[in-house]
């Protein structure tokens, strides 16, 4: 009869086994220079626009997505403990559902007022003016405006459109 060694319980969250020790990752943030020893690795902070999300004993960093000011996304903080994610400057949306480039939000012409803002996901909606409302501008943002209401003894002079 053959019995084999019982492995070590390690946290797979924390540690990993290495000779049948429970061995100690480097943290979130950082990346293992060397192995050190078992219990007190050799570890380094992520570099700019690198990160690691957990704990880890890669001996580097993940780079960060990089969102291209030129396809109008903003530029995010970077930070070393989670991954960025690319958002679009405002007054722009994701071009298709792999967002890889952001476009402007769409214009309601006159007569026409917004009926939902754009986001960095979706495009503006626009709406006819109902009745007793009017836009008289270009807008991206802008809704229906009340018609004004007239005091008694006044009539209007022109319909709003």
């Amino acid at each position: 009869m053959v019995t084999a060694a019982a492995q070590p319980r390690c946290d797979p969250l924390t540690q990993y086994a290495r000779h049948g020790e429970c061995c100690t990752m480097c943290g979130p943030g950082t990346s293992m220079s060397s192995l050190g020893t078992c219990l007190e690795p050799q570890c380094q902070q992520c570099g700019t626009n690198e990160y690691q999300d957990g704990h880890s004993k890669e001996s580097r960093c993940r780079r960060q997505p990089y969102c291209d000011p030129n396809r109008n996304f903003l530029v995010p903080a970077s930070a070393s403990t989670r991954r960025s994610v690319c958002v679009c400057k405002p007054g722009f949306h994701c071009a298709a559902e792999e967002c890889v480039t952001c476009v402007p939000h769409r214009t309601c012409e006159p007569g026409r007022g917004v009926r939902s803002r754009g986001n960095h996901s979706r495009d503006t909606l626009c709406q006819e003016c109902p009745e007793g409302t009017f836009s008289e501008e270009n807008s991206s943002e802008g809704v229906c405006q009340n018609w004004t209401r007239c005091s008694e003894g006044k009539q209007h002079e022109q319909t709003g459109w």
